[in-house]
């Protein structure tokens, strides 16, 4: 019991000691004039460095402080660092400094967006499609943030959708190809097995009925919650043995971490029930945990799961199998 407080207090000295380090890092960077900030701060977003970008406005703030501009940069980069809470202040600063700057209206209707509250990011930019003739660049913002808070529209209601599928499985009763085999005894060497002709594959005509249904749930700080549901169910015209029904449904909480710019942390619980030939075959639980880090244009997911495995059929056995995976998705989109 006595550990844990003096690895936790060993933690604050070394989170503060790289805070000291970067603020010494970033006070090189200390500007006079706010070209040469925004300069500054354009070259460490660029090279995906936001958390030195608030560093460096921080140093700076009180050399500005009624600065439409400035506060404009402060919360493009708390955006940056996936923290828009912190951003939120900063744009509301930058729209009461300049009414007219449209710019900040467009961020801090996105600011609301990534906050969870998709009804005031559609009030803004309406505001401004009605109130501004805004540059093309900012035209083309404006319409981004317009598609994006109208998915987000859709994410909040549930939502479904329902395939029927129709085709020709060569391998409908999972047979194998070969019938002879050679089972090894410890008497008697070799022994050649001849399987029935009934265990080669054989071919038939499917229906499958695919159906799912999706909900996102926001919370306070830019946390949401996903909720998924789905049914995939196929049915053969003669091989009825292998008829199965897969339910599954899935709730994932993602929040973003305070004290790690541009990372979320996650955790996913998932059940699932399988069914064949009217009975049941075996019902999964799946539980992970991890975190999702940004950057750039990539985003890198570590992440540790742990399944249960629980089998109805005879001569099958539970298991219990622990995951550790690390994902990478990159794209030229973000």
């Amino acid at each position: 019991m006595i550990i844990l407080p003096l690895l936790l207090r060993k933690f604050q000295r070394f989170a503060l000691a790289i805070t000291l380090f970067l603020a010494f890092q970033v006070a090189a960077f200390a500007a006079t004039s706010l070209s040469e900030i925004k300069s500054n701060v354009e070259i460490l977003l660029q090279g995906g460095k936001a958390s030195e970008a608030w560093l460096l406005l921080e140093v700076n703030k009180d050399s500005f402080p009624e600065d439409a501009e400035f506060d404009y940069l402060l919360g493009v980069t708390a955006l940056q660092m996936n923290q828009p809470e912190l951003a939120l202040p900063a744009f509301e600063r930058a729209v009461l400094l300049q009414p007219g700057f449209a710019g900040a209206w467009v961020d801090l209707a996105i600011c609301y967006y990534r906050l969870g509250d998709a009804k005031t990011a559609k009030q803004l930019l309406t505001h401004v499609e009605e109130n501004f003739s805004p540059p093309e660049a900012i035209k083309v913002e404006l319409n981004k943030a317009k598609v994006m808070v109208g998915q987000a529209a859709l994410l909040n209601e549930w939502h479904g959708e329902v395939a029927l599928l129709g085709g020709h499985v060569k391998n409908a009763n999972y047979g194998i190809a070969s019938t002879n085999l050679q089972l090894t005894s410890i008497s008697d060497g070799i022994i050649n097995v001849i399987l029935s002709p009934d265990y080669k594959p054989r071919s038939d005509n499917a229906l499958e009925l695919r159906a799912g249904a999706t909900k996102r749930i926001n919370h306070a700080s830019g946390a949401y919650s996903d909720l998924q549901l789905g049914m995939r169910s196929r049915q053969y015209g003669t091989e009825n043995d292998q008829d199965f029904i897969d339910l599954a449904g899935n709730w994932t909480y993602v929040s973003p971490l305070r004290l790690m710019p541009a990372t979320d942390s996650v955790i996913s619980l998932t059940a699932r029930r399988v069914m064949m030939d009217g009975r049941g075959l075996g019902a999964f639980f799946n539980i992970a945990t991890g975190l999702r880090k940004y950057y750039g244009k990539c985003t890198v997911t570590p992440n540790l799961e742990f399944e249960k495995r629980l089998y109805e059929g005879d001569g099958q056995y539970d298991a219990d199998i622990p995951w550790l995976g690390v994902g990478l998705d990159c794209s030229r989109d973000k």
